[in-house]
């Protein structure tokens, strides 16, 4: 009687359990508003670039085949970057230990530089696009933009 009530209540523990993370990888998915809403971001960016630069139709396509590429390159590792956090919110119910984390967070922080080193190409690419004139308003908006960055990713909490 008593190896049932345990066996009762670890299953009731594991199932739990299991509800969590299935519940927070439900919630963690991405919806299509949001992805709807990316995209017309996206399109402003796109304006943007184009309004402030007047890029030809040559250049405009070849900013809009230079997007495209770097996006492709940079999606499969965002994905891996999630996994790996997924990983860790596991690691973190299930109680892993010190070195297998760090090994999981090692993994995070080499993507993380490899998508920062596709970012930095991806601007120079987009820059020799562009002729001398626009080469100096790309370095104006790109400063503009590196200024601004900081403001918005850090926020205080109470």
């Amino acid at each position: 009687m008593n190896r049932n009530r345990l066996l009762i209540i670890l299953v009731a523990i594991l199932v739990v359990m299991n509800v969590g993370l299935l519940s927070l990888l439900w919630l963690s998915k991405p919806d299509y508003k949001r992805t709807r809403g990316d995209r017309e971001r996206q399109k402003r960016v796109e304006n943007y670039f184009s309004k402030k630069l007047d890029l030809s139709e040559e250049q405009e396509r070849l900013f809009e085949q230079q997007r495209k590429k770097h996006f492709r390159e940079t999606r499969a590792l965002i994905k891996n970057i999630q996994a790996d956090r997924e990983e860790m919110i596991t690691m973190l119910q299930n109680g892993a230990d010190s070195l297998a984390i760090e090994q999981v967070l090692e993994r995070i922080n080499g993507k993380n530089n490899d998508v920062e080193r596709l970012n930095f190409w991806h601007l120079r690419n987009l820059r020799e696009i562009c002729d001398d004139n626009q080469q100096k308003r790309f370095d104006k908006i790109m400063h503009r933009i590196g200024e601004s960055r900081p403001n918005k990713r850090v926020r205080s909490r109470p």
